[in-house]
């Protein structure tokens, strides 16, 4: 419970910073109003934006979906640049840091972290100051990318990096969890 030297803390915070929208749910998220004004056109969004969307998405589908499968949101912050620089030897280090990344989504809820009540996983990523989406069925197995830039570069230059780590993490996690389409997500092309 908070106290009252807390709460006007919270409320000083609030006026100082001018938070949109702050959470504790899930992993927790915040964005100030500054960061919101990057959703104009021609300016760069700032990552706490996707974030706080993610957050609010993953929040209605318990809220909407229970008992059904779901559409799991998560952060920007579940691939990391040092996870998808590691190098080879670091291999282990770079799984287990993105397990914990990814069951701090979790964290309200750790029986929700084997997936298997999930449908669609949304992974944003950000590459080279760029934001796309990789979403994967877990029904079918496979993953697609949508990415709204029209740059006309191929995959291997555009997305193999981010989007074959993620690949082989996922799905490496997706098999600790003894998920069956784990092998089909780690084989199967994106689209």
């Amino acid at each position: 419970m908070n106290t009252k030297c807390e709460i006007v803390l919270k409320i000083y915070l609030n006026l100082l910073y001018l938070f949109v929208f702050q959470t504790e749910w899930a992993w927790g998220a915040e964005t100030l109003r500054d960061n919101m004004q990057t959703l104009a056109p021609q300016l760069k969004v700032d990552f706490s934006v996707i974030d706080s969307f993610a957050c609010v998405l993953s929040y209605e589908e318990t809220i909407t979906n229970s008992g059904s499968k779901i559409k799991q949101f998560f952060h920007t912050g579940i691939l990391t640049t040092p996870i998808v620089e590691a190098k080879k030897e670091d291999e282990e280090k770079q799984y287990k840091e993105f397990c914990a990344n990814l069951t701090s989504v979790f964290k309200g809820n750790p029986d929700d972290n084997s997936m298997h009540h999930v449908e669609l996983a949304f992974f944003p990523i950000i590459a080279h100051e760029h934001f796309y989406l990789v979403v994967f069925n877990l029904p079918k197995g496979t993953s697609v990318i949508i990415d709204n830039s029209s740059s006309g570069a191929t995959y291997e230059s555009k997305y193999s990096k981010e989007c074959d780590i993620l690949k082989k993490l996922f799905s490496r996690y997706l098999e600790s969890h003894k998920h069956k389409k784990a092998y089909d997500i780690s084989t199967k092309r994106q689209q």
